[in-house]
């Protein structure tokens, strides 16, 4: 599938634990000062899947921001998609919004768990 395949070329390296930090701004102040210290394998399969998700809205948003006609137009593409992002993660079972934004934020320091979550991803993807 080209979208599979598509979305696999978005998440080497850091590009899937970094796709999240989208979301930050728009959840900046409801976003917990929590961090868990240990993340289960099931709450990691959950933000992988709602990762992919918030991929997906992300590529679906992009023609239409480059289309927007003014900076007005712009912000008002970029509120939707965070909008839309939000609804992702809300919808996928076994994470909630804080848990996204704190997973990505620490995969961004931590190589291990970003390695986890490449792994994690080589496992829900389907192979080609």
């Amino acid at each position: 599938m080209t979208m599979t395949r598509h979305l696999a070329a978005a998440a080497t390296g850091l590009s899937l634990a970094l796709a999240p930090v989208a979301l930050v701004p728009a959840f900046a102040q409801t976003a917990g000062t929590e961090t868990e210290t240990a993340i289960t394998d099931e709450t990691l399969t959950a933000f992988v899947m709602a990762a992919l998700d918030v991929a997906e809205v992300n590529q679906s948003y992009q023609a239409e921001l480059q289309a927007a006609p003014d900076e007005a137009a712009q912000q008002a593409v970029v509120q939707e998609a965070q909008a839309a992002m939000v609804a992702a993660v809300e919808e996928t079972d076994g994470i909630t919004v804080d848990e996204y934004i704190s997973i990505s934020q620490a995969a961004a320091a931590d190589a291990d768990l970003d390695a986890r979550i490449q792994t994690k991803l080589q496992e829900v993807l389907p192979a080609e």
